[in-house]
């Protein structure tokens, strides 16, 4: 199989569910010698709140890719993780899995104004009425700001979610520019 670092491209890039279940149970093999979903669950919830300090009530999992209607995650547990991985040495590794805005991946499409092409790594998350985006933007102050938006229940066309997520990052970009 392929190295880590290339399998969570295919994941975050490409959107490949399949693999992103596959990584869960994996990652319960890894580190309890069983590959399953609950151990993978497990070993996940466990890393959630000793590593990145995420708090009962931030998340609900129940599945490794998020389209299980019963997955739940606010948004200040995903800064929460960027945050973490911001300050990890492993940062590269899922900064380089991350699709980039007007360039590549989910992304190829979304966000290509030369405001912000290039200058946003993040993760798309579509399904009927929901639309999510979260990762990095790159400031010209030269800072990076960790950003998570999401769209849950809403009644909008996919489209038209994808679209209303797109120009509140923008925004997002336009605002943290000004400032210093």
């Amino acid at each position: 199989s392929p190295p880590l670092r290339e399998a969570i491209k295919v994941i975050n890039k490409e959107s490949q569910n399949l693999h992103a279940e596959i990584l869960l149970r994996t990652l319960g093999r890894v580190v309890k010698n069983y590959g399953s979903l609950t151990v993978g669950l497990e070993v996940l919830n466990n890393f959630a709140a000793q590593q990145v300090g995420i708090v009962p009530g931030e998340t609900h999992f129940s599945d490794g890719s998020g389209l299980s209607r019963e997955d739940l995650v606010a948004p200040h547990a995903i800064v929460k993780l960027l945050l973490y991985m911001a300050h990890s040495p492993r940062l590269q590794v899922v900064f380089d899995s991350l699709p980039v805005s007007g360039i590549d991946g989910t992304l190829t499409h979304h966000l290509a104004q030369d405001l912000v092409r290039g200058k946003i790594h993040a993760k798309t998350g579509s399904e009927e009425h929901v639309n999510t985006l979260s990762g990095y933007m790159d400031l010209p102050s030269g800072k990076r700001l960790a950003f998570s938006i999401m769209g849950n229940n809403h009644p909008l066309t996919s489209q038209a979610g994808e679209e209303t997520v797109d120009a509140i990052a923008v925004e997002v970009f336009k605002w943290f520019s000004k400032r210093r």
